[in-house]
């Protein structure tokens, strides 16, 4: 988890039971620190989509961004993630 992804997921609670469900999964996970290095991937991520004319969320850049940094494989159920993989293979 990163913070991107915990900020989403917060936004988007609906009542107490799902803001103590968040914080138990919050406490679960691995935390992956989004640093400069993660900011500078975001950055070029983000050109490369632009350059590619792929339109997408801003947040969905820095989740990819900060997978790509730390090598992981990234849990996703979102049409914008391969459209961010098909701009960067290009």
């Amino acid at each position: 988890m990163t913070e991107p992804v915990w900020m989403e997921l917060y936004q988007g609670i609906r009542g107490n039971r799902e803001e103590a469900r968040l914080a138990e999964s919050r406490r679960a996970c691995i935390w992956l620190e989004f640093d400069a290095a993660c900011w500078m991937e975001a950055a070029s991520c983000a050109r490369t989509c632009v350059r590619a004319g792929v339109n997408v969320p801003f947040g969905d850049i820095l989740v990819q961004a900060c997978a790509s940094r730390h090598g992981v494989e990234l849990l996703e159920r979102d049409r914008h993630f391969a459209m961010i993989r098909k701009a960067m293979e290009a």
